[in-house]
């Protein structure tokens, strides 16, 4: 078989895969593109999927995949693809940072920190790379370090939202004294500290998600801020940790339902170190049904980072007064026993 009939055969085989609506591979992968930028995940996915089946070589393809699997929760499939981006956009930072936060969703922080290594060392002025080697020290316990990362990415891309949100979460942590019963006032100054962060967001005012973002976080951090006012007005409570429940005593009114509570999973460095303990983290179930989730004890080996994650994904149906949804804060705790 000649080469020309070789080439008819691809093409007819690339025009069947994308004839049905009319698509090129470049108009299939502006189409695959913009289902992941708006958060269909699985279209996104089907839509790679073909195009990788035709063009082994398409790097940009597999690092879009990639990173639909990462959101759509498919860890293993998704190293793969990414994986494979990387070895065909071996200059890209891109897929190297992906492989960082599967690593990083998989507890394995320490090839999540080679990998943001990795990225950092490809691009320093990606303020993504630097954002990721930044959260990467905040779940290792390393706050210091991730706040002076969280800072060179605003100073490299002053709308970038996460690290915004990374630097006001590190700087909490790193002068929060974890322990069972802190200091409310104290406690209420850090959170104080964390919104002036925050709000110094250049895009606050924007209706876009990254700004939807940062004041959700403005408003859970209000929360914890006020829930501290409380735990300072009743320090002779039995339990000042303990969040009155107005529902309790009110037929009228509904109390907060946990539907699921994921459990938190073991990092490999805790398990080789044989940490165990438990952690507890002061949580805002919002009136919308959103989490908020900050710790108030911790743990080392990115265990801490891992009840955090458990907590985000926690589901409930809020807490009801008048027939309303209002937010509440509680306690949670995640064990961490070596069998």
């Amino acid at each position: 078989m000649n080469c020309f009939k070789l080439i008819q055969i691809g093409l007819f085989i690339v025009i069947l895969s994308f004839g049905a609506t009319a698509q090129t591979p470049e108009t299939a992968k502006t189409q695959g593109i913009e289902l992941y930028q708006k958060g269909d995940y699985q279209g996104a996915i089907s839509l790679f999927q073909t195009l990788v089946k035709t063009n082994k070589k398409d790097g940009e393809a597999f690092y879009f995949l990639g990173a639909s699997q990462l959101r759509a929760d498919d860890l293993k499939t998704a190293r793969k693809s990414l994986s494979k981006a990387a070895n065909l956009l071996p200059q890209d930072v891109r897929p190297i940072s992906g492989l960082a936060f599967v690593a990083l969703r998989r507890g394995k922080m320490s090839e999540a920190r080679k990998y943001a290594a990795k990225a950092v060392a490809l691009n320093p002025n990606d303020s993504e790379s630097q954002y990721l080697l930044g959260e990467i020290e905040k779940l290792d316990g390393k706050y210091a370090t991730a706040i002076a990362a969280a800072g060179k990415a605003i100073a490299l891309d002053p709308n970038f939202a996460p690290a915004y949100l990374l630097k006001a979460e590190a700087s909490i942590y790193n002068s929060v004294k974890f322990t069972d019963l802190p200091d409310p006032v104290e406690q209420k100054s850090h959170f104080t500290n964390a919104i002036l962060i925050l709000q110094s967001y250049p895009n606050l005012s924007a209706s876009t998600p990254d700004a939807n973002g940062v004041r959700d976080m403005i408003d859970g951090y209000t929360a914890f801020a006020d829930y501290y006012d409380r735990v300072e007005k009743r320090k002779n409570a039995p339990d000042p940790l303990t969040d009155e429940n107005p529902a309790a005593n009110n037929p009228n009114e509904k109390r907060l339902q946990i539907l699921s509570k994921p459990r938190a999973n073991y990092t490999e460095d805790a398990r080789k170190n044989l940490v165990s303990g438990t952690i507890r983290i002061l949580v805002l179930f919002s009136k919308t049904g959103k989490i908020t989730a900050i710790p108030i004890t911790g743990l080392p080996y990115g265990l801490t980072g891992q009840a955090l994650q458990a907590a985000r994904q926690i589901k409930f149906v809020p807490m009801q007064k008048d027939g309303q949804p209002v937010s509440t804060v509680r306690v949670i705790e995640y064990n961490f026993n070596i069998y």
